[in-house]
């Protein structure tokens, strides 16, 4: 998780991909936050600098999947667009080579990416023009060793864009089985899965035949 509390910016093991190596980057914020007791985050200002050709972007540190099969990326955003024209968006990529690579998961922008209306103000938000954004990504990461996400300012010279409270989430999965409640000596028991959250499964039933299953049901 990382929720830009710590006043050293970036963060420790994050690095920055800043295009033209200047002073207009993502800058930490304090008095203010995502969801929950944060009262920092990490905003592109927009509004005050035109930044329709830079991509600038924060990247997380290399994380470690070989052993996580099931993972949703999770975050908070704020945005206000300024108008119609004027309008900013956020993209986040994922890579599992080391940022050799990358594949979009995530690009919202205009009305779809805003928390609040319009302004010609600079936006800064309040506590309820926050939204939490989440993405599945088990499909692209599950078992990979160098698993590292890019947050990229795709700004239009409209406003800020807030971003914080960044956690992996690693969902427990809820055991759920339905069965026939009898049966006769030698008989036929179909066991119908009604699992959430998992995607590998084992089933042993000892004098059965077949005495084990990797199917998703059994019987």
């Amino acid at each position: 998780q990382e929720g830009f509390e710590n006043a050293t910016f970036l963060p420790t093991n994050w690095s920055d991909k800043n295009i033209d190596n200047d002073n207009i980057f993502w800058q930490r914020r304090t008095s203010l936050g995502g969801f929950g007791t944060s009262t920092a985050c990490t905003m592109f200002d927009n509004y005050t600098y035109n930044c329709a050709n830079e991509r600038d972007e924060i990247r997380s540190p290399k994380f470690n999947f070989t052993n996580v099969a099931n993972v949703r990326l999770r975050f908070d955003v704020a945005y206000a667009k300024y108008d119609n024209v004027y309008s900013d968006s956020l993209e986040v990529k994922v890579s599992t080579n080391c940022g050799a690579t990358w594949t979009s998961i995530y690009l919202r922008g205009g009305a779809q990416f805003t928390t609040a209306a319009n302004t010609s103000s600079q936006f800064v938000p309040n506590s309820t023009q926050w939204r939490r954004d989440s993405v599945i990504i088990s499909a692209l990461t599950a078992g990979q060793p160098n698993v590292m996400f890019a947050f990229i300012n795709r700004g239009h010279y409209g406003q800020p864009i807030y971003l914080d409270n960044i956690n992996l989430v690693f969902p427990t999965p809820t055991l759920g089985v339905v069965y026939n409640s009898s049966t006769c000596v030698n008989g036929t028991v179909n066991f119908t899965n009604t699992t959430a959250g998992a995607s590998n499964y084992t089933w042993t039933s000892a004098g059965a035949s077949p005495a084990s299953s990797t199917g998703t049901n059994a019987t």
